[in-house]
């Protein structure tokens, strides 16, 4: 028997055998490996300055190239006609709007690099508006002033030579030297006059302007970037937020604590600055809370003190600046929430046994990426004080209805030091009480992340053979409160490590008890 369990635990081994499993013809589909990496993934979700429509993406699976490509497609907020606006050999990614919303930019690789491109938001041809010599990271629209803000890697001084040397096969690098960093740049759309913004041993990200165009924040880590495959993450641990005149002159510094602070966001009258933030830079596993600042500088103000989980990278000011939105994971499910500026009390705007992966907020209305654990993926619309009944628009993929899906549920059990264990439980298709089944065991990576109770392809693809699966999210995982992740912290290999019973039990009840056993 374990030897057998061992043997469904590696992933390439179960591939090519369930591969060539032969499966009966039924009335409804089962899902097969080539199904699985057919379901398109949608993404990226942003509402015109109108409120009229939505843009995002939808990436698919090319499997001539053996890759996924994404683009973008615009749809009104009714969901009738949407278009595809873009259609890139190696896709598009990043969809903004400009400031009237008569123009998307975006970014795509069409000549070697990422680079900004533009188009008219109800089609035509798209315009290249960047020229660097490496990809385009980020970049933002200005709200009035046609202008770009974007971020790219420096051109090494000695490129010439580091050129040769790769001409001339010699391919030693030095660790810890030669670096190059990422900058700051703003761009005209309509000149392409180009004026770069900041300048250092330092990279920089996120970049943000001001309501009035008059400032743009952004983040400054002091990692650079080697042409190695090696890379000290930890150099990263201590990111602080700045901001400088969108026309050029000296940064200013607005955070200094030894943690992160990333994702800067101005309040819609520039008064205030929101971002995350964490004071413990050597822990992976530290809280990232909501703050506040002004931007002259101060004291910040953490809003999410109390709150049970990190924030996450997703976090939106209300057009009248008393409150933020935010999304987080929490237990299986990610949620949006609302904090309110004045004494920072939270409200969960999102409810149900669904995950929100991503939203959008323009005005009144919010746009949300939003699925559960037997559809994937959909762009949702709701009025932002009625987020109880959001309305679909989008159907990213029609054909899951001809499939015969599994039933997944979350169990719970108690784990080491008395902690409640809760895990995913995905139920061989066409399950029958009282007969056994083969479990496989998916363990997360990390650790410090969570399985979360969504639609599972690769999951579906396992049942349609006959097997069982269960995801655990043991201590360590996030979802929980700090304790919980924290908890294996010195301890790794020791409790978190929690035998799973060799049996074939896939009722959810009965196998909660042999795990708390």
């Amino acid at each position: 028997m374990k030897k057998s369990l061992k043997f469904l635990l590696s992933p390439l081994v179960v591939i090519s055998i369930l591969a060539g499993l032969s499966i009966s013809t039924r009335a409804q589909k089962r899902m097969t490996i080539e199904d699985s990496l057919a379901v398109k993934q949608a993404g990226a979700p942003e509402i015109s300055p109108d409120a009229r429509r939505v843009a995002y993406t939808i990436s698919e699976w090319d499997q001539k190239e053996n890759r996924r490509v994404s683009h973008i497609w615009i749809s009104p907020l009714d969901g009738r006609r949407a278009i595809k606006l873009t259609n890139g050999e190696k896709g598009e990614s990043a969809p903004q709007w400009s400031a009237n919303g008569d123009r998307i930019a975006f970014l795509a690789d069409r000549g070697g690099s990422n680079q900004i491109w533009i188009i008219p938001s109800d089609g035509g041809e798209a315009e290249k508006l960047t020229s660097e010599d490496n990809s385009v990271q980020s970049f933002t629209w200005s709200h009035y002033t046609n202008t770009i803000a974007f971020i790219t890697r420096d051109v090494p001084k000695d490129k010439a030579e580091r050129e040769k040397r790769k001409k001339d096969k010699f391919d030693t690098i030095l660790v810890d030297s030669d670096y190059s960093y990422a900058h700051l740049w703003t761009i005209n759309v309509e000149t392409k006059e180009k004026k770069r913004l900041t300048e250092g041993a330092y990279s920089v990200s996120s970049p943000q302007f001001s309501p009035e165009d008059g400032s743009i924040a952004y983040v400054v880590s002091r990692t650079g970037t080697q042409e190695s495959t090696y890379t000290d993450i930890s150099e990263d641990r201590n990111t602080d937020i700045y901001v400088v005149p969108a026309q050029g002159g000296t940064p200013k510094q607005l955070t200094n604590s030894p943690g992160v602070e990333t994702n800067p966001q101005w309040s819609p009258y520039g008064n205030l600055i929101a971002y995350t933030g964490s004071s413990d830079p050597k822990s992976w596993a530290a809280k990232n809370d909501l703050m506040i600042m002004r931007p002259d500088g101060g004291s910040p103000k953490n809003l999410t003190r109390n709150f049970i989980e990190s924030t996450g990278q997703i976090v939106q000011w209300s057009r009248d600046g008393n409150s933020i939105y935010f999304n987080s994971g929490v237990g299986v499910y990610t949620h949006i929430y609302q904090a309110t500026v004045s004494d920072g009390k939270i409200a969960q705007i999102t409810k149900g046994n669904r995950n929100c992966a991503a939203f959008d907020i323009t005005g009144s209305i919010i746009a949300i990426l939003m699925g559960d654990n037997l559809s994937s993926d959909d762009i949702w619309i709701a009025p932002l004080d009625r987020t109880d009944n959001p309305g679909k628009i989008t159907q990213i993929n029609p054909q899951l209805k001809d499939f015969s899906l599994a039933e997944t549920s979350v169990i719970k059990w108690k784990g080491p030091d008395n902690l409640d264990i809760e895990g995913i439980l995905v139920k061989p298709l066409g399950y029958e009480p009282g007969k056994r089944y083969p479990l496989i065991l998916q363990i997360h990576g990390g650790p410090y992340g969570r399985f979360s109770d969504t639609f599972n392809s690769r999951a579906q693809f396992f049942a349609a053979n006959g097997y069982a699966l269960l995801m655990p999210n043991p201590r360590g995982s996030t979802g929980y409160g700090h304790e919980f992740t924290v908890a294996n912290v010195g301890d790794w290999g020791g409790k978190f490590i929690v035998p799973i019973p060799t049996v074939h039990v896939i009722d959810p009840k009965e196998l909660s008890k042999e795990l708390s056993k």
